[in-house]
């Protein structure tokens, strides 16, 4: 019941573009009785917009996936989701990411084991990277959405 769940990419219905969605249940604190759902909306070309903002050299890129078992791909500057009727996958070879099936599901089991305690060890590079045949992949998971409220998150 506290777990965030995010959505894949979907066509917004009103011809918006894609979205992806975020929500949570909300429960009486004391009770425990279920009160109501929070959504948020949010249009992938907004997440793209931010991830360009971003610096990196001139080899590197950025490229947002979830955690699922697919690795549908959130957001990325190598996908037009303006002409897209359908969402992809890391391992899609337009993307040029050099991850492929096998080792999206060794990031993917590396981040599954990572606990909450864990994620201030897990900026040290060396513990995130992958090599593939053309690049070298760092991959950093989303911290989770503390439980209450703090300013540094």
């Amino acid at each position: 019941p506290s777990r965030v769940q995010i959505s894949n990419p979907y066509l917004d219905a009103w011809g918006g573009g894609w979205l992806i969605t975020t929500g949570r249940a909300v429960y009486d604190i004391v009770t425990n009785a279920f009160i109501c759902c929070i959504s948020v909306d949010l249009y992938t070309e907004h997440i793209n917009r931010i991830m360009r903002e971003v610096k990196l050299d001139e080899f590197g890129i950025l490229t947002l996936v979830r955690n699922d078992a697919a690795g549908t791909v959130v957001a990325s500057p190598k996908f037009d989701f303006d002409t897209a009727t359908s969402t992809t996958t890391v391992d899609d070879p337009i993307l040029k990411t050099g991850i492929d099936g096998e080792m999206f599901d060794e990031i993917k089991s590396n981040f599954d084991r990572i606990t909450s305690n864990e994620f201030s060890r897990r900026r040290d590079a060396k513990d995130n990277s992958f090599k593939s045949e053309e690049y070298i992949i760092s991959a950093f998971p989303i911290p989770p959405i503390p439980e209450k409220y703090e300013p540094a998150y």
